[in-house]
């Protein structure tokens, strides 16, 4: 579906701007006071706060949202929703199968989880080309907050290891996912849990130790390097090392040869 039809309908039908988002959601921004009539949706999908108030009601019951709020709206299941006056952004995601419980609230975003969901949300709406693993692991936790299933342990550190041991390789969540003979987003929930970071968050650090040493020792063009350690491009990287470093790979570079 192209940015164009998901805007159309988004302005249509959700008083706002639909945004293609990482996963196979969509990132909307609902108008101030928007009010969306009584509806009900042909698939499950996971519906997540991420900016402003909302009120969720049902036939039978109503709650009032804050951001970080994450509710699992039932394929076929009735209900409205109402924003408040400064408007609301919000993602949606499609549900695994594994969420057949009874449509509501269910959890609440992590404090990290919600700043790096908004921190990806403001890429996305800026245009900007997503780090694949990085996005894929933020929507699996927090799909991964509706399930909240147990987890074995020592399957962290096979991941840890397979990070280190390749940092360059432009690991998807379902490789990782294989590797350790689990769900994905029981993976991404784990890890988190386990170290303070997402995979993705993990990965970039390590990659950009990476970038940083090819920085001082090689003469690799900047796009090279780029390519060499996973990036869409050099722009995508130029982002990722300014945002870290505070100045873009090439004056990085030079200000250290120097």
């Amino acid at each position: 579906m192209t940015p164009e039809v998901l805007q159309s309908r988004a302005e249509g039908r959700h008083h706002g701007l639909g945004v293609p988002f990482a996963g196979g959601g969509v990132l909307t921004f609902y108008r101030r006071d928007a009010c969306l009539p009584s509806h009900a949706h042909d698939e499950t999908h996971v519906w997540v706060l991420l900016d402003g108030l909302a009120r969720y009601r049902t036939p039978d019951q109503e709650h009032g949202l804050r951001p970080g709020a994450v509710v699992v709206v039932q394929a076929g299941h009735p209900h409205a929703n109402r924003f408040g006056e400064r408007g609301a952004t919000c993602l949606n995601l499609p549900a695994p199968p594994s969420l057949d419980g009874p449509g509501g609230p269910v959890a609440r975003l992590s404090g990290g989880l919600h700043a790096d969901l908004i921190g990806l949300a403001l890429d996305a709406a800026a245009g900007a080309a997503l780090d694949r693993l990085d996005s894929e692991t933020l929507v699996a936790e927090a799909l991964a907050c509706a399930g909240r299933e147990p987890f074995r342990a020592g399957t962290i550190e096979r991941v840890v290891e397979a990070l280190e041991d390749n940092p360059c390789r432009p690991w998807t969540l379902g490789e990782l996912g294989v590797l350790v003979d689990r769900h994905p987003t029981h993976l991404a929930r784990a890890f988190r849990k386990a170290t303070g970071l997402s995979i993705g968050a993990y990965r970039r650090r390590r990659r950009l130790l990476s970038v940083c040493r090819s920085l001082r020792q090689d003469r690799d063009s900047l796009a090279d390097i780029a390519l060499a350690h996973g990036y869409s491009d050099q722009a995508h990287m130029t982002r990722e090392v300014a945002r870290a470093l505070g100045s873009p790979p090439g004056a990085w570079r030079r200000a250290r040869r120097c």
